[in-house]
């Protein structure tokens, strides 16, 4: 019985070692479609590749076999997963090997991981064995940054491309027990982010991950001392690399460089505009696949007969095209090509991978060989010589042995036997690493027979290879290591150093584009420019043997004596050794010991601190915005000192202290005003930037007299830092960062910079650093025909000022790909470096601070909002919503060694959590942008931070509704107001689920069976059916407070001009629609049109747009712009707006000035507007229809004694049923 199993196993499969992918004809209609089922097994898929006779497709830590020899309905084999697959951990690069155990050839993989790379056994495809896990320090789960992007497996040693991690050598001597061996870092790189790379011999090239651009050959012919030959930094950015042939590839554009002619040169051959594209594969006797960026999903297939110009040939479609819901999320653009056909694989909805046809005719063409190192006829290799073979299609490693490619000395005892090693392959590239080193001074010969190496659907090589080299004697290559200068100053001589060696060596430095030769170790050299300047040296010894290597100097100018200051949520006490940090949901202020991590105390600091700065005295203030107060704390023991009251609605945010220690400086984002005070408390000066309500200041940073502040909410035109003299509180100039043009790609877009947070000068004083959002407002279908895309909706930036010629340094605005909501700038002492925090991503990019380039980053804990920097190298990041510091040793990235940080600790700054987990929980999925959106772009806080709203009309023509102004979520409480939308099309919270995965392309909270039956956001609740989703709606619902209005006086009472205003509010009838306890009449089946419907509202569930949701009046003071599509600038413009069907338009211009007075002071306390016939008489029910009771005040009549609105309802009812439409 056991027979017939395993032979009906094998008739099922096919034998473990023969190829299945099939090779067949197909009708023209066929060519540029995909046309099989898809191969689905729930998980993402990243570079697929042929192992073993059968498709393997990789992802996130969760891998598939499939058996594809019928390309239209492909069959499921087998799945693994590593055991770290929680997170994303994409596949970038597969590497492969062969090694011959005794008895049989065995198929290895070295796969990636959330931490670093893992070996399995893949001979037999029914039962992968995974053999170990290597952690590699500093990866962990990261995107770009703290990951691995690359494996390159020669021999004993496997090539880790960990990002900025740098290099990784791995010693696979112990497949059990594989040991980290080497390791150059990316300044040693030249400051080459290392992602993909492929082992060619003697020689490593190694190519960049997405939002970097560069190209590195390394030396390995002593692996475990690898020594970098070149590098190359171009611009634009890359988003992955490859190799094909002999040359290094980037894009987008299509960028080819020849890498081998010469490793220690590498020389562009070409640049070709493509389209938007992400990941490329070769093949087919001379073709790259190039990966699409959605919507388009699919591959571009290019013809690279000459490098010189590469030639179009087709577009094979993807899933995206067939017009299905979730197609504008479908990449399909991971690729390899297998005969005529093409795998076209999906790391974004998690759907798989599909097989698609690029040509008719049958593959008939075995592989040619393109390139090989050593090069026909080479003369004194190293013994410790590798060889590399690269072919012009994807090989079937199966067909690797030592049979297909026999390596064997020409002369001595073993002359004409094929000598034993290991096989590494990966796509078209093969290696080989003998088990021993070679002979010194031998002559060598590589045979290839024809028949024996084949390509993925079985064509062998058509005609015997061979090629011949000879080794010398065996020469020992020097140490190379550059010791470079502390952080200097531009102009002066710095002074660098080298490991010595020997008596006869030669140094040649590079620096600065100069080269120079000394027979010293060492450089004296006065750098011109500030900068992070990469040296690079070339080592020779008297004997012959050379090494080169690099190192980073960091180069600045002049720096200002009393460093400048800025408003911060956590600060920095040098002098005392100790970490300051705010806890906004907790009104709390913890202090931490900066060198032990030891929580010292947390203290009482108020309702919602913001932001913490430091007297010369020594005492610690903090702004307590929802006590519009400022609370002073002893920094010893935290005790309050002082608080100091201001008016009503003031709602200080940003405080900063002069670097003089002297003065302070608090923005008032409730009243638009920046006050000045002294230490005592004493306010010495007061500025108003505008009518409250209208700018929010926020962001504050100070460099002598130099007091600049951001403008939180932007206008449409461009965002706004107004420059004021810090002696006289005199405006002296509005920078204006402007709206950015695009275009539109993957990696950037359009829009105005938005929610700006922070501002940081630069310790020289001679730039500003402004993180935020970019709002793309020029997008949308009504607008420009484009639709709004979760990768062209916001975006996150920032943006550069130069303080000296007062313009903005547009050329180094930086979109930080796949991020979400910047929100604060530290800059090293040198002003080098910026380290950037983003709140929706939970991570940290550490930019050069001179051009705008990605250095490195690294992930923090959940939504970070503040981080600073001490004199020790510690980084300190506020996480505000895990609650926690984390620390990071940066010192080596300071001093220009190491982008790789250490990792100190995580500290927790809230002993007493204040919020209910649920509402905890749902909080930190509102700030999470990779919960929310595809790439990670959007978030609930994107345009809500802290439920607050963007001021921006946003253009949801696509959404099937129209032009929509964004409504601030305080509150309303979630639904208590009715339907939500302008539209009233969500009947509550959870009906957001729509939006994340119908139009931020996340991938939703609920399970899709549950979407399914709720899809409908009118019709079958969500509620109850996912705990992170009720979590999200029960945060959204305590978001129950409305702003306090700094409209009324400083104690908060109503002024006699709005008591005249409310008069003429209730005479006019506002409280028709305007009604009861929260000032609408929000219903489900309740719309109006008084007026403001236009070609541009767009629609309602699919049909046409009635009329619209009544918003609350409360709040209305910083709200602006009003009506659903924004159209009116004031509330002024917004009351003569109401047409048929709003208020009479009788009302004078003085009239509405004072109707707009009353609506400016409206925030949550109670008011009533009926005046009562008898006045002491109670109005709780509604009048009869020709009865007294309570009746409109009329206009020249005061309004009786306030009343709780809870009885007014009724009243409004009635007096409202003539104009409510029910639809």
């Amino acid at each position: 019985m056991r027979t017939v199993l395993v032979s009906l196993l094998l008739v099922l499969t096919g034998s473990i070692t023969q190829a299945q992918m099939p090779n067949r004809a197909f009708d023209e209609s066929e060519v540029g479609f995909y046309m099989s089922t898809e191969m689905s097994r729930g998980y993402h898929v990243n570079q697929p590749a042929v192992i073993s006779g059968r498709l393997l497709l990789t992802g996130n830590g969760e891998h598939s076999f499939w058996d594809i020899r019928d390309p239209y309905r492909p069959r499921f084999i087998t799945a693994f997963e590593s055991p770290f697959n929680e997170d994303e951990a994409e596949s970038h690069q597969v590497a492969f090997q062969r090694r011959f155990d005794g008895t049989e050839w065995q198929s290895y993989a070295a796969l990636i991981n959330g931490y670093g790379v893992e070996l399995w056994r893949l001979t037999d495809p029914l039962a992968p064995e995974l053999l170990c896990t290597l952690d590699i320090e500093g990866v962990d789960y990261g995107d770009n940054t703290e990951a691995v992007w690359g494996v390159s497996w020669q021999g004993l040693a496997l090539y880790v491309g960990g990002t900025s991690t740098g290099l990784h050598v791995v010693d696979t001597t112990d497949l059990l027990n594989p040991m980290v061996a080497a390791r150059l870092t990316t300044d040693e790189l030249g400051g080459v982010i290392a992602g993909p790379l492929w082992s060619l011999g003697n020689h490593l090239v190694i190519t960049t991950p997405k939002e970097f651009a560069g190209i590195a050959t390394v030396d390995v012919t002593d692996p475990w001392n690898p020594g970098l030959l070149a590098s190359t930094l171009p611009e634009p950015e890359s988003y992955i690399g490859g190799f094909y042939g002999g040359e290094a590839y980037l894009l987008t554009p299509l960028r080819i460089y020849d890498v081998t002619t010469d490793p220690a040169a590498i020389t562009p051959i070409s640049s070709v505009e493509t389209p938007d594209s992400e990941y490329i594969s070769f093949g087919q006797e001379g073709f790259a696949f190039v990966g699409s960026l959605r919507p388009n999903a699919g591959t571009y297939k290019y013809r690279l007969g000459d490098l010189s110009e590469p030639e179009y040939d087709s577009y094979i479609e993807g899933r995206a095209m067939r017009g299905e819901l979730r197609g504008a999320f479908i990449d399909d653009q991971f690729t390899l090509p297998i005969g005529n056909i093409v795998v076209l694989g999906d790391d974004e909805v998690s759907i798989g991978a599909v097989l698609a046809v690029h040509d008719t005719e049958r593959d008939l063409t075995g592989p040619a060989m393109m390139k090989t190192f050593p090069l026909e006829g080479a003369t004194q290799l190293p013994t410790t010589s590798r060889l590399f073979l690269s072919f012009s299609d994807q090989i079937d490693p199966d067909s690797l042995d030592t049979e297909t490619i026999q390596v064997r000395p020409l002369t001595g005892p073993d002359a004409g036997t094929a000598l034993p090693g290991m096989f590494g392959h990966a796509q078209t590239v093969v290696s080989f690493w003998p088990d021993a080193p070679f002979a010194e001074n031998t002559s060598y010969e590589v045979v290839i027979p024809a028949g024996g190496v084949k390509d993925l659907v079985g064509n062998p090589i058509a005609e015997t290879f061979t090629l011949t080299f000879a080794t010398g004697d065996t020469v020992v290559s020097p140490t190379c290591a550059i010791t470079n200068a502390d952080p200097s100053e531009m102009g002066t001589s710095v002074t660098l150093g080298a490991a010595d060696a020997g008596v006869g060596a030669t140094y040649e430095w590079t620096v600065e584009d100069t080269t120079v030769t000394t027979d010293v170790p060492q450089l004296d050299h006065v750098f011109g420019a500030a900068a992070r300047h990469s040296v690079r040296l070339r080592v020779t010894t008297a004997e012959g043997g050379a090494r080169s290597c690099a190192a980073t100097q960091v180069i600045h100018a002049p720096l200002r004596e009393d460093p400048p200051t800025r408003s911060t949520a956590i600060l920095v006490d040098d002098t005392r050794g100790r970490v300051f940090v705010t806890n906004p949901d907790a009104g709390t202020l913890t202090a931490i010991d900066a060198e032990t991590l030891e929580v010292l105390w947390e203290v009482p600091a108020g309702t919602h601190p913001r932001t913490v700065a430091q007297a010369g005295d020594g005492r610690l203030w903090v702004t307590a915005e929802g006590d519009d107060a400022l609370v002073i704390l002893d920094p010893d023991g935290g005790a309050e000192l002082q608080r100091v009251a201001l008016r009503y609605g003031a709602g200080p945010h940003g405080i900063a202290a002069h670097p003089d220690g002297e003065r302070l400086f608090v923005t008032l984002q409730g009243t638009a005003e920046v006050l000045a005070l002294d230490p005592t408390g004493t306010v010495t000066g007061r500025v108003s930037l505008a009518e409250p309500g209208e700018l929010a200041p926020r962001g504050l940073a100070i460099d002598g007299s130099t007091l600049l502040v951001t403008r939180f909410r932007s206008p449409d035109d461009g965002a706004e830092i107004f420059r004021l003299d810090a002696d006289s509180l005199e405006v002296q100039k509005t920078y204006s960062l402007a709206l950015d043009l695009g275009p539109d790609t993957a990696s950037a877009g359009r829009g105005v910079l938005n929610y700006l947070t922070a501002v940081t000068i630069s310790p020289d004083g001679l730039r500003a650093w402004i993180p935020g959002k970019k709002d793309n407002i020029e997008r949308g279908s009504a607008r420009d025909g484009e639709p709004l895309d979760p990768d062209n909706t916001v975006r996150a930036s920032v943006a550069m000022l130069d303080l000296e010629t007062g313009s903005e340094l547009i050329d180094l605005r930086v979109d930080l790909n796949d991020h979400d909501s910047p929100t604060a700038v530290a800059l090293s002492a040198s002003a080098d470096l910026a380290f950037v925090v983003s709140q929706g991503s939970n991570q940290i990019d550490v930019l050069d601070a001179h051009t705008g380039r990605l250095v490195g980053g690294f992930a923090t804990g959940l939504a970070p909002q503040g981080v600073a920097l001490s004199a020790a190298g510690r980084l300190f990041v506020q996480s505000f919503l895990s609650r926690t510091v984390e620390v990071f040793d940066v010192a080596s990235l300071l001093a220009g060694d190491d982008a790789r940080p250490g990792t100190l600790g995580s500290v927790t700054t809230v002993a007493d959590e204040p919020l209910d987990p649920m509402v905890l929980l749902g909080k930190q999925i509102f700030y999470d942008g990779s919960a929310m959106s595809q790439d990670g772009y959007i978030s609930c806080a994107s345009c809500h931070l802290d439920g607050d709203h963007d001021g921006r009309t946003w253009d949801f023509t696509n959404r099937g509704e129209g032009l929509r102004n964004t409504t601030d979520l305080r509150g309303r409480a979630g639904a208590a107001h009715g339907p939500m939308h302008w539209s009233g099309n969500f009947d509550e919270v959870h009906d957001f689920e729509n939006d994340i995965r119908l139009h931020f392309g996340g991938p939703g909270l609920l399970t899709d069976e549950d979407f399914e039956e709720t899809m409908d956001a009118l019709g079958e609740p969500k509620a109850g059916r996912s705990e992170r989703l009720d979590a999200l709606a029960a945060y959204v619902t305590t978001l129950d407070t409305f702003p306090r209005s700094p409209f009324k006086t400083e104690t908060g009472e109503m002024t006699p001009e709005a008591r005249q205003g409310q008069a003429l509010f209730e005479e006019a009838g506002c409280q028709s629609c305007h009604a009861g306890e929260r000032l609408t009449d929000s219903a489900l089946d309740v719309r109006h049109d008084v007026g403001t419907l236009g070609p541009l509202s767009g629609g309602r569930r699919g049909g046409a747009l009635d009329g619209l949701d009544t918003p609350t009046l409360r709040g209305v003071w910083q709200s602006a712009p009003y009506f659903h599509d924004g159209s009116a600038a004031t509330l002024e413009d917004a009351i003569a707006g109401h047409g048929e069907d709003g208020v009479p338009a009788d009302l004078t211009p003085e009239e509405r000035a004072l109707v707009a007075r009353f609506l400016l002071e409206l925030d949550d306390d109670a008011l009533g507007y009926f005046a009562c016939t008898d006045p002491g008489a109670e109005c709780t029910d509604a009048p009869a229809d020709e009865g007294c009771g309570c009746r409109v005040a009329g206009r020249d009549e005061a309004p009786a004694a306030p009343l709780a609105l809870g009885g007014l309802l009724l009243g409004a009812v009635v007096m409202r049923r003539h104009r409510r439409s029910r639809k």
